[in-house]
């Protein structure tokens, strides 16, 4: 027969229930899952959770079927997920399409190869550390600055610093450095002297 109680104590996979209407206590009772051998599933009750029981005549043997919402704690019909006692939720709303996953604490994300398709993504984040190569086969832009506008494969708004050797492939063939208007591989000085003299700065062209 089906009754309803409250629980009243837990053990991995299983429950204890009280019944308020004759005030007994169940001996411990398997708490129903949706799969257990191979493909694993647990979700335990709360103690003092509200839920349904499907027992024996005598009440002495039966099985935890779930929990119940109250009048007070009603899920919305158009999403479905998991809130935990931490606050950390993973929701789906069917008639907004959109997944939101929130945690309280950190996220570790562990696969072979992972692969994202998307309009666009967005990253919000005081530091991102990246180890390993980086690969990157469309424009970058740094700092605000289009690269797309700039005409460059990447654009960057504000200094470029490196303890080591910048190198530039074949200038006649793939480009060139310019501070400014000055090219690093057609500009010319002024005030050239021969001997050890020094030449002046670079002419503008």
């Amino acid at each position: 027969m089906l009754r309803y109680g409250t629980v009243a104590e837990t053990k991995p996979g299983f429950a204890r229930v009280k019944f308020e209407e004759d005030g007994i206590v169940s001996f411990w009772l398997p708490v129903l899952q949706a799969k257990t051998q191979k493909d694993k599933f647990y979700f335990m009750p709360d103690v003092n959770e509200f839920v349904a029981c499907l027992m024996d005549a005598q009440a002495e043997d039966g099985v935890v079927l779930g929990a119940l919402y109250n009048d007070e704690d009603l899920p919305t019909l158009t999403k479905t997920g998991v809130t935990f006692s931490d606050g950390t939720s993973i929701t789906y709303d069917v008639e907004a399409g959109e997944l939101e996953v929130s945690c309280a604490g950190d996220v570790k994300i562990s696969c072979k190869n992972a692969a994202i398709t998307a309009q666009a993504v967005d990253i919000t984040s005081t530091q991102t550390t990246i180890t390993g190569a980086l690969k990157v086969t469309g424009m970058v832009a740094v700092g605000g600055l289009s690269a797309a506008t700039a005409g460059a494969a990447v654009a960057i708004d504000g200094g470029l610093e490196t303890s080591g050797d910048m190198k530039v492939g074949n200038l006649e063939a793939s480009g060139d450095v310019k501070a400014g208007s000055v090219s690093l591989s057609k500009h010319t000085h002024s005030g050239v002297t021969t001997g050890t003299g020094a030449s002046g700065t670079p002419i503008i062209v």
